[in-house]
């Protein structure tokens, strides 16, 4: 009988020595499977954007042609690969200046994965400067994350959904003086960390100012995995993707879209 006792008593620390010792992707991966089975909408409010203005401010929809739905099919399932072989949860989109179409690079690879992989995105619109996210769905939210970082209102409150079961966003409604100073701090930090565990299925997209136009992107560098550069044939000069990609440098980047291609392809985006 004592034997029998040993025995177990061993078997029991072996297991709680293998439990404790699961790595942290593995337990990622277990989140994100019992994340797979709650999306947004029962736990958000939600909206129902205008079909006509996702159109005019080429967010794709319902309506949308092929040739403008298939290149971010395209771009979500290369850029999905890439996160899950490395672990990577949180990915920046940014440009080298404005006007380069990152916003609505930003919004229509969120949709895309929402609706096509079944796994959720969140989406955070962390351009302090010239925050627009909700302003492509002709949406005005009730709170922002300008009230996040000024008045402690908390994420669950200022996540919508735009009637899309596995898509969150996180709107900014009014610019903040002294942004990178807000995305270096440890509120930005616990953002992102509260981001995480709200949902731990969601792949996070962060809506950053264009690397050259502020120090934004740097401030927040430390806690994002990558960045995803979006730059546009005929405006983005080869010095100003020289200058980001040295800006850059010290983060992964997952890839590069070149936005507005002339290059006659079924998969030339716009």
């Amino acid at each position: 009988m004592e034997k029998i006792k040993k025995a177990l008593d061993q078997a029991r620390e072996q297991r709680y020595s293998y439990e404790k010792v699961v790595s942290n992707t593995e337990q990622r991966k277990a989140n994100r499977q019992l994340g797979k089975k709650n999306g947004f909408a029962q736990q958000i409010s939600s909206f129902n954007p205008d079909p006509w203005i996702l159109e005019k401010n080429r967010i794709i929809n319902n309506s949308s042609r092929k040739e403008v739905v298939q290149p971010f099919k395209v771009l979500r399932t290369r850029l999905m690969h890439i996160a899950q072989e490395k672990d990577w949860s949180t990915i920046a989109v940014l440009s080298p200046t404005k006007d380069d179409g990152k916003t609505t690079v930003a919004i229509n690879l969120a949709l895309s994965i929402a609706k096509g992989l079944h796994h959720n995105a969140l989406l955070l619109d962390l351009d302090l400067i010239t925050p627009s996210v909700h302003s492509y769905f002709d949406y005005l939210p009730e709170y922002g994350l300008d009230d996040y970082f000024e008045n402690d209102i908390a994420l669950n409150q200022i996540l919508v959904s735009p009637g899309i079961e596995n898509l969150a966003i996180a709107p900014t409604v009014r610019p903040l003086q002294g942004s990178s100073e807000y995305l270096a701090s440890d509120k930005s930090a616990a953002l992102i960390a509260e981001a995480k565990k709200y949902n731990p299925d969601a792949l996070i997209l962060l809506d950053l100012p264009p690397i050259l136009v502020s120090d934004d992107a740097i401030a927040i560098s430390p806690f994002i995995d990558a960045v995803l550069l979006v730059i546009r044939e005929g405006s983005t000069t080869k010095k100003d993707i020289q200058r980001s990609l040295e800006l850059l440098s010290s983060i992964n980047i997952a890839g590069v879209v070149l936005n507005d291609s002339i290059e006659p392809t079924e998969l030339g985006y716009y």
